[in-house]
């Protein structure tokens, strides 16, 4: 991960949802990209590549469980953070599954879903820096 600002797409339907968690990504330092379902989100992802992407499972047009299929089978794509209103831990592992790399059940904290994407960020970039380490030995 550069220096630069980490590019994050929220993926929601609600206004205060995203106005939250725009901000809250904002204080954390993140460049924030919005799309309100999922047909919108595939297509801010094809043109800009975010770094990490928070979904909403519950949305109109295309919703988040068909997205997150959809982008956690590519290999090149961003981050998964998915945030739903369920506690089950099948929906859980059915998004681990379909590639989440983070869940937030609710009802979730904007802060904390911001935090939680920063350490999913902070994670790939630690693993990057390891990899290159054992390279140079």
């Amino acid at each position: 991960m550069s220096s630069s600002r980490s590019r994050v797409l929220v993926v929601a339907d609600r206004e205060r949802t995203v106005s939250a968690l725009r901000s809250s990504l904002e204080e954390q330092g993140c460049e924030p990209l919005l799309a309100a379902d999922g047909e919108a989100a595939l297509r801010v992802v094809d043109a800009r590549m975010p770094d990490a992407a928070v979904l909403d499972l519950r949305m109109p047009a295309l919703d988040g469980w068909v997205l997150l299929a959809l982008l956690g089978g590519r290999s090149a794509r961003p981050k998964l953070v998915v945030c739903s209103a369920s506690t089950k831990v099948e929906e859980q592992q059915r998004a681990f599954d379909l590639g989440a790399d983070a869940f937030v059940p609710g009802p979730f904290d904007a802060q904390y879903v911001a935090r939680t994407v920063r350490e999913v960020l902070a994670r790939d970039g630690a693993m990057i820096t390891e990899a290159r380490r054992a390279e140079a030995r």
